[in-house]
């Protein structure tokens, strides 16, 4: 009977703990990202967000240079097309070579696209079953090269696509490019009707304008990086992916450029992986636990990697209407070793603000 009631006592202390997590109530712990940014480059097209495409449209959306240091290129667009033939279109990265000699890219990527009907709503939910698979595609995707003759441009990478009649278009993809030269390369970010060359996309003076609540820009990092210490914070709660920023520190600093008119930050910082390194974590479980009271979030996703296992496309998870975190998170053993190493990535289509918490 003894052992019956220590082991009841035990199970109610559990869920009196676990339970006191109440995302309205809840103590964030702020996180300081200064000098914890590191990675390559990133641009994130997302603005607009939604456009009209159709065979003969030829849409520049960003452009930098392209040096000898990889950059990542990862867009998320939802496409209009009012036609009623199934115009080809394609989304993708274009680059020029302005030099007097040949150039080699090296380059990666994965990519998707979805047919949505043109009157569906919340839209959103449905991209972010689909974004995570993208991103793990692309983390073990192989490198290719092409090369570019002198004072020629090509389309290096492309979503090749067609629109089906009464139906939009979301498009999804993450690449990574360097360059042979240093200098007098450029990469371009487009979309297009099939028949359109790369030379002509390099011909278009300015991009398309964006709008406001989305970003379109260069970031230099795709990785933030924070240390937990089970023995001083054990069961301390953390935001990742703040956003709107409030407790975190410098969680966004590092933009480089970003195009008029458009979200000057890379809110939620989607694409990003937050590398967490624990330190005395044997027995203990990882939450990362979506915020559910974020506005009108129904579901959420995630791209998840613990120490050397392979990169996770986790399953997409429900707001079952309750704020209990242990029926709306993912859990994860963080295994028996004095040390771990958990990453995340914010899949596009999700919105910002996850709780990491450490049990």
């Amino acid at each position: 009977m003894k052992k019956i009631k220590v082991v009841l006592v035990f199970v109610m202390v559990l869920m009196l703990m676990l339970g006191s997590i109440s995302f309205g109530s809840v103590t964030v712990t702020p996180i300081d990202y200064t000098g914890q940014s590191s990675g390559n480059s990133l641009i994130y097209s997302d603005s607009p967000e939604r456009f009209g495409l159709q065979n003969s449209s030829l849409v520049y959306l960003y452009g930098r240079s392209l040096g000898t240091s990889y950059k990542d290129v990862e867009y998320y667009h939802w496409l209009n097309n009012n036609s009623t033939q199934y115009d080809k279109c394609r989304i993708g990265v274009a680059i020029q070579n302005t030099t007097s000699s040949s150039v080699t890219i090296t380059y990666k990527g994965a990519h998707t696209s979805l047919d949505v009907s043109a009157t569906a709503s919340n839209i959103d939910t449905l991209a972010l079953g689909k974004t995570p698979a993208v991103l793990v595609n692309y983390l073990n995707a192989s490198t290719k090269t092409i090369t570019i003759q002198a004072g020629k441009s090509a389309i290096v990478w492309a979503n090749d696509f067609q629109f089906k009649p009464g139906h939009q278009k979301f498009v999804f993809g993450r690449g990574q490019f360097k360059s042979s030269k240093s200098t007098g390369v450029y990469l371009r970010v487009f979309a297009a009707g099939q028949t359109k060359t790369a030379a002509e996309v390099f011909s278009v003076a300015t991009p398309v304008a964006g709008e406001s609540n989305h970003f379109c820009g260069e970031v230099n990092y795709t990785q933030k990086n924070l240390n937990i210490n089970v023995n001083t914070d054990l069961g301390k709660v953390r935001l990742l992916s703040e956003w709107m920023e409030n407790k975190n520190i410098r969680e966004y600093y590092g933009v480089t450029s970003y195009k008029s008119g458009t979200n000057p930050k890379l809110g939620g910082n989607f694409g990003v992986i937050y590398n967490i390194s624990i330190a005395n974590p044997a027995g203990k479980k990882i939450y990362i636990i979506p915020k559910w009271s974020d506005g009108n979030k129904t579901k959420a996703s995630a791209v998840f990697k613990l120490n050397n296992n392979a990169w996770e496309a986790a399953t997409v998870i429900s707001n079952n209407g309750a704020d209990d975190f242990m029926n709306n998170c993912w859990v994860r053993s963080l295994g028996t070793s004095t040390t771990a190493t958990f990453k995340f990535i914010l899949p596009g289509g999700n919105s910002g603000n996850y709780y990491v918490l450490i049990k």
